[in-house]
């Protein structure tokens, strides 16, 4: 731990001295002032509050928008030294982890992001490097951010996914199942759907109507008892949902294929 602090001390050093103001003025680190807190001015609620809003739609596009804004309004200043500009960055940064953390966009190991960027941002030649290296690694929070989104969205599904092939026999309900992998029936629909690319009676249909396909190869085993087999207690309702996915009546069905 000690061995990090003294790396990030000579990283910071290294970072003040290398960084340019606005107008190209080299900053070195003996001149700056550690009672400096002028770049405060820039980094104010206002502006933390549009970042967060975008970070919890996960809003990449619109939090650069900000993000442009902010650093163009500080480059037309002569007011920030190298070591504000640093400290901003950071600062963007640290507030982006956080947010994200804060709402579990990403997981809590992903925090060590933070010390990994305080690291790698020693390769910033000036500020404007140094912002848009600022904004690729937010970038790359975003990305994973909707990574794990995606991932979590997905495991409901497979779950009920699950639960549908192992229990088609029986009467299932979006409202059942739904619970069963704790969410509100109207959002799991829209879930389902996205994720499948079929709602969810659509699914539970095709599961029943194929087990059905492969069952018509059981000579011994009567129509009316493959439809029960496969969830139908009504012999028509079965046949109207078997021909509208196949085409063929059940009977007819294993006239052409058995």
């Amino acid at each position: 731990f000690d061995q990090l602090s003294l790396l990030k001390a000579q990283v910071n050093r290294r970072l003040f001295d290398k960084l340019l103001s606005a107008t190209n003025r080299l900053i070195e680190s003996d001149l700056i002032s550690e009672g400096d807190d002028r770049y405060l001015d820039y980094w104010n609620e206002s502006l933390k509050s549009a970042l967060t809003q975008k970070i919890r739609e996960l809003d990449f596009e619109g939090y650069t928008v900000v993000f442009n804004q902010w650093v163009s309004l500080m480059l037309v200043s002569n007011k920030i030294t190298g070591r504000g500009y640093s400290i901003l960055a950071q600062n963007v940064i640290r507030m982006t982890l956080e947010v994200m953390l804060r709402f579990q966009l990403v997981d809590e190991g992903y925090a060590n992001q933070y010390q990994i960027c305080q690291i790698e941002m020693a390769m910033a030649r000036n500020v404007s490097q140094l912002m848009e290296m600022s904004l690729s690694y937010i970038h790359e929070f975003f990305k994973h951010a909707i990574s794990c989104r995606k991932e979590r969205s997905r495991k409901p599904v497979e779950q009920a996914v699950v639960y549908i092939n192992e229990h088609f026999v029986e009467a299932i309900s979006l409202e059942q199942v739904s619970g069963l992998v704790g969410f509100n029936p109207s959002y799991f629909s829209v879930l389902f759907k996205k994720e499948m690319g079929q709602n969810f009676l659509e699914y539970v249909t095709s599961v029943r109507i194929q087990y059905a396909q492969n069952a018509l190869s059981d000579a011994s085993k009567s129509i009316s008892t493959i439809a029960m087999d496969s969830g139908y207690n009504d012999m028509k309702h079965f046949s109207k949902q078997f021909k509208k996915i196949t085409g063929l009546t059940p009977a007819k069905y294993r006239k052409l294929y058995y």
